[in-house]
């Protein structure tokens, strides 16, 4: 540690110090050297990627989600940094955000159960009910003995069918 305090600039010697720190569950101080070194390394995916990570693990996902945007723009778009987009937007319940990232996602990954998840739930919070109908049947026949599903569709299609039914009565 004293020889990390005269070399603030050696990468690897303050990448294993803050490993040793997120090691022993110090993730502030973690997250105070991975912040030095993304100053330094602002390009560097594995550092941001790291600083992300001891972010999210403090719960601070607005600037874990921000953190992430950036490694997107430098690595475009790669299944583990859309997965964590997802998630982290879902999990702020910016509902516009998780459905731009599940969808492509989706479009390179089709099959994954978590983030068919959060899109149906993105594209009901976003109004949008047949869409999600879709995603739950896509997501149904992924997943087939999950009941949750089945009842989420049957609730789905009974509000869109009264939807239809008190549109049609106004006009």
């Amino acid at each position: 540690i004293q020889w990390l305090a005269l070399n603030k600039n050696h990468r690897e010697l303050n990448m294993m110090l803050a490993g040793l720190y997120e090691q022993d569950h110090h993730f502030e101080k973690a997250e105070y050297i991975y912040k030095d070194l993304a100053v330094m390394n602002q390009n560097d995916i594995e550092i941001l990627e790291k600083l992300g990570n001891v972010l999210i693990i403090q719960r601070r996902y607005e600037i874990a989600l921000e953190m992430y945007k950036k490694i997107l723009s430098l690595t475009w778009e790669t299944e583990g940094t859309l997965y964590i987009l997802s998630h982290l937007a879902k999990e702020l319940e910016q509902f516009e955000i998780a459905y731009d990232y599940t969808r492509k996602y989706q479009k390179q990954w089709p099959n994954n159960p978590e983030i068919l998840t959060i899109l149906a739930q993105a594209e009901v919070a976003l109004g949008n009910r047949k869409d999600a109908i879709q995603t739950l049947i896509k997501l149904k026949n992924l997943t087939p003995y999950n009941q949750e599903i089945s009842d989420m569709i049957q609730k789905l299609v009974l509000e869109e069918e009264l939807a239809g039914n008190f549109n049609s009565t106004q006009q």
